[in-house]
């Protein structure tokens, strides 16, 4: 082989080792996981339609003015999610208008997210769209210039309302704890289911009806009443225009806890009616599940034998 072959070979070879160790070198400088470690008692998400804080009182989250309970296990997620953020490669400057469009950072399209411990800042993040995979996104992170590709998809993330956020549980107790029913319906139906002693001499009263109680199937209903929960909240004490249908009182012990149905009719025969609540132990007016509405409609002839 004649020496200038072997010269250009040789040179070749250098060129390529040295343009692979500037790849190397380029990917672990682009390649970054951001990471804190305290626990935040803040979380603010701002977006084009709708900005709200989350906060943490006595290690419970709450959302916005109306400190609205929230569901704890999602805001943990948001809060985890932020706390450990791992970047793939830089895409360009936040500063770039054109950059900024391009990967949906500019006003009006990101969502800003704010994370603070006792009043200190931990993190900020402006999230653009996702990538074309929709497993993968964009953002800027801690108020820097650079433009990242993120190794998860931070808009999927942080892209709630307040509506997904809130806690769905309207109220929650033991089961065993229920010791008397009573339910008035605006037909005229009343009747009042109660039991008192322990298992081995369990003893069941009806009032305002007559029959004699089916334990088993009285039990189940007092079973299905200790949790209630919502698919969808509304204003406090909000009137939906619906017909009051039934009045409940549950006791659990000492505790009274109140519920007033109402009922939407469906106006097409392929609809089906709308169910909604108010109940003592939330200011606000809920929707009630279909698969929740059966047991606030229970007649004598259903737990009786």
């Amino acid at each position: 082989m004649k020496t200038r072959k072997i010269i250009l070979i040789a040179a070749d070879v250098i060129l390529l080792a040295v343009c692979i160790v500037q790849g190397i070198l380029n990917s672990k400088d682009n390649a970054k996981t951001f990471v804190f470690t305290d626990e935040p008692d803040e979380i603010v998400i701002e977006k084009a339609d709708e900005s709200f804080a989350i906060t943490k009182i006595d290690g419970n989250w709450f959302i916005g003015e109306e400190k609205y309970p929230a569901n704890n296990g999602a805001v943990e997620v948001l809060a985890e999610a932020a706390s450990s953020i791992r970047t793939l490669d830089k895409m360009g400057k936040l500063s770039n208008e054109t950059i900024a469009a391009r990967y949906e950072l500019s006003e009006g399209k990101k969502i800003t997210v704010t994370v603070k411990k006792d009043g200190k800042l931990l993190r900020t993040l402006a999230i653009g769209k996702e990538s074309s995979t929709g497993t993968q996104g964009y953002a800027s992170i801690d108020n820097g210039d650079d433009v990242y590709l993120t190794a998860s998809s931070l808009k999927s993330t942080f892209d709630k309302s307040i509506e997904d956020l809130r806690n769905r549980t309207v109220y929650q107790f033991d089961k065993n704890d229920i010791n008397q029913v009573s339910v008035a319906y605006t037909d005229g139906e009343f009747f009042s289911v109660g039991r008192t002693g322990d298992a081995e001499n369990l003893v069941w009263t009806l009032s305002g009806a007559e029959g004699d109680v089916d334990a088993k199937a009285a039990t189940d209903w007092f079973n299905s009443l200790a949790t209630l929960s919502t698919t969808k909240w509304h204003g406090r004490n909000e009137d939906l225009g619906g017909e009051l249908e039934s009045q409940m009182k549950i006791y659990f012990g000492s505790k009274l806890v109140t519920v007033d149905v109402y009922v939407i009719l469906a106006e097409e025969e392929n609809e089906k009616d709308f169910y909604y609540a108010n109940c003592s132990e939330t200011p606000y007016t809920f929707e009630i599940p279909s698969y929740s509405v059966q047991k606030f409609q229970k007649s004598v002839e259903d737990i009786t034998k």
